[in-house]
């Protein structure tokens, strides 16, 4: 039987830079090009996220990515 890896060790960011934006549309793009029939003909890219910096939050509003936390959104989220 194999177990799952330990997550014990591993690091958890608290914190969103712009690298996550960058990773949620690289990997919308792939599920896009491979599975297009999955996909509603509206998307909603969404970032949950605990703290982000003001310059996270500018790129995600230039992508139109939707940036939220907890307490309150720090992007708007798209209008269709």
């Amino acid at each position: 039987m194999t177990r799952a890896p330990s997550l014990e060790n591993s690091a958890t960011p608290v914190r969103a830079g712009i690298g996550a934006i960058q990773e949620l549309l690289e990997k919308y793009d792939k599920v896009s090009k491979i599975y297009p029939n999955l996909l509603k003909e509206k998307v909603i890219l969404t970032l949950y996220v605990a703290t982000a910096t003001p310059d996270v939050v500018e790129e995600a509003k230039k992508k139109g990515v939707w940036m939220l936390k907890a307490t309150e959104d720090l992007t708007p989220p798209p209008r269709f």
